[in-house]
């Protein structure tokens, strides 16, 4: 379960999350869609440690979200709506990076990129930096990333950005496939018909306010 409880944030004088909660159920698919400046990337900063929260707080079954515990970090996959990667690396290398924070074994590290490489439609492309990528490829190492350590929890925000539509069918199938077995998803959108696909419910973000 992932919970989120009175959450707020503030830039400013002006108020971007006002007062969010969230009750997200194990193995399930939670969507947020909402127009540009509603407040969906500010709410998955929070969620994945880049920003802080004025007052409120995010639980995992129970347990406060802490950025320093590293224990809960292993549980958590993310792509941000600005991703973030090493560009002067491949996206095989970048990978591997990633797999050994997450203190992987090589051997499992090296399967799990060769799967997502092919997954994503990247292998021909494994070779070659990251920076001459397409803004639709870089997405997709950006969720190849968030899935190397098989997280219990993923929170994704808009993390179809220039993705083809063929490549956005097999990544919705993936997501409920995860679901199925056992993770918890929470995706933010601005193309609602994608999020009517996989989820089990969908919330909007308005000026901060969720509906």
């Amino acid at each position: 379960m992932i919970s989120i409880i009175g959450l707020n944030k503030q830039f400013g004088s002006h108020l971007v999350l006002k007062d969010i909660y969230i009750d997200v159920p194990d193995n399930s698919i939670y969507g947020i869609t909402g127009s540009n400046g509603a407040g969906k990337s500010s709410l998955f900063n929070i969620l994945g440690g880049l920003l802080k929260s004025d007052s409120g707080k995010v639980y995992i079954n129970e347990n406060e979200l802490l950025s320093h515990n590293k224990n809960q970090s292993m549980q958590i996959g993310c792509v941000f709506e600005k991703p973030i990667y090493i560009e002067k690396l491949t996206g095989s290398e970048f990978l591997y990076f990633v797999g050994e924070m997450y203190n992987l074994p090589k051997s499992k590290i090296l399967n799990k990129i060769d799967d997502l490489l092919e997954f994503f439609d990247l292998t021909e492309h494994k070779n070659k930096n990251i920076e001459s990528y397409s803004k639709g490829m870089k997405s997709k190492i950006s969720l190849a990333t968030s899935l190397i350590h098989s997280p219990k929890y993923l929170f994704l925000d808009e993390p179809f950005d220039g993705i083809d539509n063929e490549s956005i069918k097999k990544i919705i199938n993936l997501l409920i496939k995860i679901s199925n077995n056992g993770s918890t998803v929470l995706i933010s959108s601005h193309q609602d018909e994608h999020l009517a696909k996989m989820c089990n419910k969908i919330l909007k973000l308005n000026n901060g306010i969720l509906a």
